[in-house]
């Protein structure tokens, strides 16, 4: 059994049946059958049940099937690491931004790093943090850089800072003279709210016995800013998510004092996918610097 039968097994499993396969393999169905065979024949095992329309795996095949895949995982994940050994610090990084994110939190560092290795460039997806992170594990960018709350299942991550939610608001509200509010001070204020702290933000209330009064949700940062200025409500929003120039626009930025209104900024990478040379050493200098 070799490299090649094993990705034709993991193709047929993943397609569903022999003719899907066929066409992604760009071969004939007939060979594509033989091959299946052989691999049975020399394992002495049946590792599926052929239907009308689809395969279904046995126990045996669903161990061969995960098995494949990882010895098909460690075999790119080579060729990768020779090709970097190859090249040098050469080639692209492909990051995921998440629209809650400032870049200028890793800018510093793609600046450096740039000027150290001036024939790296790099590749930006930008997205909800759904997205990037869908892209991530799509093998599309090899680095995220996201905001909690998210499923770290699978991912390696480094945490790059961790900020305040903060209460953006204008004239029309009067929510006193100090520099912070508690979420006491915001019971019966009409709350703007980015739609993924959603729950975080009902849990901080409720933990106090206070209900809410979520007047709008949204999806990004500019319309909560945008609903804001026009006086419709107060905006909870992560700080770095809050532009300087508010200020200019007759916005009011108050930091809430409450502990599990905070959230952090991470970057964050597979573990099922390789990482490249020059992805390695752009992370760690993110590292070290947060070390």
């Amino acid at each position: 059994m070799d490299i090649k039968q094993l990705r034709y097994f993991v193709t047929v499993v993943e397609e569903g049946n022999i003719s899907a396969a066929a066409k992604k393999l760009h071969i004939c169905q007939p060979p594509l059958s033989h091959q299946m065979k052989m691999i049975e024949q020399e394992l002495g095992v049946r590792l599926m049940e052929r239907g009308s329309r689809k395969i279904t795996l046995n126990e045996s095949g669903k161990l061969l099937y995960k098995r494949a895949k990882n010895i098909i995982s460690l075999m790119e994940a080579a060729l990768k690491e020779i090709e970097d050994l190859k090249n040098g610090y050469t080639g692209s990084i492909s990051i995921g931004l998440a629209s809650s994110c400032n870049l200028s939190l890793i800018q510093e560092f793609i600046v450096s790093y740039h000027e150290e290795y001036p024939q790296v460039n790099f590749k930006f997806v930008e997205g909800s943090t759904k997205d990037i992170l869908e892209a991530l594990n799509n093998g599309e960018v090899e680095l995220a850089i996201v905001r909690t709350p998210f499923d770290h299942d699978g991912l390696y991550n480094t945490s790059i800072l961790k900020e305040p939610m903060v209460a953006v608001y204008n004239h029309k509200f009067d929510l006193g003279d100090k520099d912070s509010l508690s979420i006491d001070e915001l019971k019966e204020v009409p709350l703007i709210v980015y739609r993924r702290f959603e729950e975080t933000i009902n849990n901080s209330f409720y933990k106090q016995n206070i209900e809410p009064y979520i007047f709008c949700l949204n999806d990004d940062a500019k319309t909560a800013l945008t609903c804001a200025k026009n006086g419709l409500g107060v905006a909870i929003l992560p700080y770095s998510s809050v532009d300087d120039s508010i200020n200019e626009e007759g916005l009011t930025i108050k930091e809430i004092t409450d502990e599990d209104l905070k959230t952090e900024i991470k970057v964050v990478y597979s573990k099922k996918h390789f990482l490249s040379r020059i992805s390695q050493g752009l992370l760690e200098k993110i590292k070290e610097y947060h070390n």
